[in-house]
């Protein structure tokens, strides 16, 4: 086939690279491919109605909690059950580490939300969960009017919780409103048109995904192509992720030196019980 090229800015100092794929990329370079799903009500029930069990999540005062569809982990499932194992592997190190498990920064991400300080979302927004996991960001966002995104690698997660839990916690007849993408970030930046549509998003929302710096510059460029200009990123992590070496922290400082967005602490959680978690709001230098 014809060769594609395509042609990613990098930080000043920095020469542009040029990146010549093929044009049946992103499977042949072994990427899983973005793919929009359609979830069907009956769909989503029929998963609900599965799960191993309900998680109740607390948002604080005046926010109604989430009913959370904790899908059983498809990790545990024999291999040779799996149709396809690159998609039913739930945890991949340094890369995805696991979108079937409910992780902190997640729920604090969804609770700043609410904030006075937080970037407003009503219903003329439009959002991203990136990396959403269960989707609980995009589930506060989506109970202000706004039109989620929610990306996730696994489409596994996807279907067997994020989806479900739009039903149970929104309705049903939510689902339409909603967008449900698979894939990697990396095969996004490939095919983020058709993932995604053109329009580009007022507010992306983001956890745990700082967690190692080699996702850093994929995960910058997906902002960057993604966001509205007048837009903004939140990300929840942890500081410091022992044993892989990412962190919010160094994440910051990466962002800061490519002097395309700005970077700001806007909340940092303490609680004595794990690592210091912060929020990040990224913003353009210049909308």
């Amino acid at each position: 086939p014809a060769a594609m090229e395509f042609r990613f800015g990098f930080f000043d100092g920095e020469e542009e690279q040029t990146a010549t794929q093929s044009a049946v990329a992103p499977a042949a370079l072994g990427l899983l491919p973005c793919e929009a799903l359609e979830v069907a009500p009956e769909q989503a029930a029929t998963a609900a109605a599965a799960a191993a069990s309900r998680l109740p999540v607390a948002l604080g005062a005046g926010e109604p909690g989430l009913q959370l569809v904790q899908a059983r982990d498809l990790t545990l499932d024999s291999c040779a059950a799996a149709t396809d194992a690159a998609e039913r592997v739930d945890v991949q190190q340094g890369v995805y580490e696991g979108g079937f498990k409910l992780w902190e920064c997640a729920v604090d991400l969804a609770r700043f939300l609410r904030d006075p300080a937080a970037p407003p979302v009503t219903g003329e927004s439009r959002v991203l969960d990136l990396g959403c996991g269960h989707g609980v960001p995009g589930l506060v966002a989506a109970r202000s009017g706004a039109a989620v995104v929610f990306q996730d690698l696994n489409r596994e997660v996807l279907l067997r919780q994020t989806a479900p839990n739009v039903a149970v916690n929104l309705g049903p007849e939510h689902l339409a409103k909603h967008s449900f993408v698979s894939g990697d970030w990396r095969a996004l930046e490939l095919g983020q048109e058709m993932a995604f549509g053109a329009q580009p998003f007022d507010l992306i929302l983001t956890a745990e995904t700082v967690y190692s710096e080699e996702m850093y510059p994929v995960l910058h460029r997906v902002f960057e192509s993604t966001l509205a200009r007048h837009g903004a990123v939140l990300v929840s992590a942890k500081r410091y992720y022992f044993g892989v070496g990412g962190g919010i922290d160094s994440f910051a400082q990466f962002v800061r030196s490519g002097k395309v967005f700005s970077a700001r602490t806007v909340q940092s959680t303490e609680d004595g019980a794990s690592n210091v978690r912060d929020i990040l709001e990224l913003r353009f230098l210049s909308p």
